[in-house]
C-alpha cells in the first residue's frame, strides 16, 4: 500500500524522494526477511519495475500460501499484487477469503476486491467494490477506467478528473503505475484503452 504515500506527495521531488526509499527499504525487507508473506508481496513492486513478470506472479503465490489464513495478507495480495502479475480470478478469491475470515473487514479490503476485479475484467463486481472504497489516487483512476468499460463515460470522466487533480504537477497516471512497478503489458494496456476511451467520448 506504499502507492498511497508515493501519489500523496505535493510535487514530483517529493515523489521521487518517496519512491527511492521505498525501493532501498524493499530491497532491506527481501534480503533480511525473504520468505515473510508481506515482504514477498512487496516483492512483486520490485518485479514489476524490473519487467520480471514470472517472478512476481511466483512471489505473490507464494505469499498467499505462507499467509492463506491471514486476511490481511490475502487482501494485500489482491491489492497490492494483483496488478503486476496474471493472477486473473484467483485474485477474487483471495480478496472473498479476506472477508470471510475478518468479521469486522476495513474499507481498504474493498480496495482489494475492485483491484482484483478490475484486473479479472469483472467490471461489475469492480464498480461496486469500488463504491465502498476509500477515496485514493489509484482507485479513483482505476474505477474510472471501471466505469468506461461499463459504458458509464460521464462518470468516468468525473472520476478521471478528480484522480488527475491529486497528481503533482508534471506526473501523469502512467508514470505513477510504472513508478509502482504496475507493467504488465496486457494490463497495461487495458488501463490505458479504456482511459483513453474516456477522453474520445468526452
Amino acid at each position: 500500500m506504499h502507492l498511497l504515500q508515493m501519489e500523496g506527495a505535493q510535487t514530483i521531488e517529493a515523489f521521487e524522494d518517496h519512491l527511492t526509499r521505498r525501493i532501498a527499504a524493499t530491497e532491506r525487507a527481501v534480503q533480511l526477511s525473504p520468505n515473510d508473506p508481506e515482504t514477498l508481496i512487496q516483492a512483486t513492486f520490485l518485479h514489476g519495475r524490473a519487467g520480471d513478470h514470472a517472478a512476481a506472479e511466483a512471489a505473490l503465490r507464494k505469499a498467499v500460501a505462507l499467509g492463506r489464513n491471514n486476511p490481511d495478507i490475502l487482501a494485500q495480495a489482491a491489492w497490492g499484487g494483483a496488478r503486476r502479475a496474471p493472477v486473473g480470478a484467483d485474485a477474487i478469491a483471495w480478496a472473498r477469503r479476506a472477508f470471510e475470515f475478518n468479521s469486522l473487514p476495513p474499507p481498504w479490503y474493498n480496495a482489494a476486491l475492485a483491484t482484483a476485479a478490475f484486473y479479472a475484467e469483472d467490471y461489475a463486481l469492480a464498480e461496486e467494490a469500488y463504491g465502498k472504497a476509500p477515496l485514493m489516487t489509484e482507485l479513483m483512476y482505476r474505477h474510472a477506467a471501471t466505469s468506461a468499460g461499463l459504458g458509464k463515460l460521464q462518470k468516468a470522466a468525473d472520476l478521471l478528473d478528480r484522480a488527475k487533480a491529486q497528481l503533482p504537477e508534471g506526473l501523469t497516471i502512467a508514470d505513477l503505475e510504472a513508478a509502482d512497478g504496475n507493467t504488465f503489458p496486457p494490463y497495461v494496456a487495458r488501463l490505458t484503452e479504456l482511459l483513453d476511451r474516456i477522453g474520445h467520448e468526452r
